[in-house]
């Protein structure tokens, strides 16, 4: 089982909800990757050898990473996964991607895409639990930000709502049921 540590922090809505996707040193399978483009159009000249090509924006980009979920038993990792889908986000909000040296970036107009959930073939107590995001366009961030919950990490006996939003105080404080 070949895993390494995350040199970078994935926060879902750095500016409310701050939701941790991957925390720094989190087990991956798989690192954190971002492919992005443009749309571009070509259009060719009449009676010319070449064609032009106009960059059009409509900037795009998809995030991708896969965690490795240790539980202690099979049943577990089957729950985790079930689980860790209910907590993803289902709104549009902003991602902003920290490196542990320093530098971070955030892609704006984000909504997660996918959230494939698997076994390792030869130990079945540890997932991979992938996500895809995708989003929009994609800038140098600056500012200074307060890490949230860490997404898998459930938060005993918080309140949500149907959105998969957790009910948060003014103070940052969440809403827990009774009971």
């Amino acid at each position: 089982m070949d895993l390494w540590d995350s040199p970078v922090r994935v926060m879902w809505d750095p500016d409310g909800l701050k939701l941790v996707l991957v925390p720094y040193g989190a087990p991956m399978w798989s690192p954190v990757r971002v492919d992005g483009g443009q749309q571009v159009q070509t259009s060719g000249a009449i009676r010319r050898t070449g064609v032009k090509n106009q960059p059009r924006q409509n900037e795009a980009h998809t995030i991708e990473f896969s965690i490795a979920r240790i539980t202690d038993s099979v049943e577990a990792a089957i729950i985790a996964g079930f689980s860790d889908a209910l907590a993803l986000p289902r709104t549009m909000k902003d991602v902003l991607l920290s490196f542990s040296s320093g530098p971070q970036f955030r892609v704006r107009n984000c909504a997660i895409e996918r959230w494939p959930h698997e076994h390792d073939p030869q130990h079945d107590h540890v997932a991979r639990e992938s996500v895809v995001i995708r989003g929009g366009e994609l800038e140098a961030d600056g500012a200074v930000y307060a890490e949230g919950d860490v997404w898998g990490e459930m938060i005993e006996g918080a309140l949500g709502t149907e959105g998969g939003d957790y009910l948060e105080t003014e103070g940052g404080e969440y809403l827990v049921g009774e009971g």
